[in-house]
């Protein structure tokens, strides 16, 4: 899941399964809702701007 901000490509979470199409929808939503927190709970964004 690439992990953007201010439309910049900050990184990507990388998550692997030794099952072929582990993953559902359900756990991408989930997922998503993770890195949001965890952007939104840090100081990410504010770094990546002083590093710009």
């Amino acid at each position: 899941m690439p992990i953007v901000v201010d439309g910049r490509l900050w990184g990507v979470l990388d998550l692997d399964s030794p099952l072929h199409a582990r993953f559902t929808q359900q756990d991408q939503v989930g997922i998503e809702a993770l890195v949001t927190t965890f952007m939104r709970q840090t100081d990410l964004p504010d770094l990546i701007e002083l590093a710009a």
